[in-house]
């Protein structure tokens, strides 16, 4: 049995669960720096978003209206399963989107 930090109480692995099924498993990070989206092209095949949109992104390249390669979309696979069409926009999404359960993002 795990403890110290790395101890995983039920209510924590129920919480998390609970937030699975509408969070990113795999997507692909965009490839060129957007303002006031993210600041970090791409950079390792990680897609690691922040709240305050200082690093990756979700892919733009996808599908753009009027040909505006920094506002298309791209598929994204879910923890539960499916694959979904989704998009960085609004800013901020691509971290609502990838981490469980919300919260601070791990450094």
């Amino acid at each position: 049995m795990a403890t110290g930090p790395m101890r995983a109480t039920a209510s924590t692995i129920a919480r998390i669960c609970a937030a699975c099924g509408d969070r990113i498993y795999f997507a692909e990070e965009g490839s060129w720096v957007i303002p006031g989206l993210s600041r970090a092209g791409i950079n390792d095949n990680n897609l690691r978003s922040t709240p305050d949109c200082q690093t990756d992104c979700l892919a733009t390249f996808h599908r753009p209206p009027s040909r505006d390669l920094n506002k298309g979309s791209r598929n994204a696979v879910f923890v539960n399963g499916p694959v979904e069409t989704v998009s960085a926009y609004p800013a901020g999404n691509t971290y609502v989107l990838s981490w469980p359960a919300g919260g601070t993002p791990p450094s």
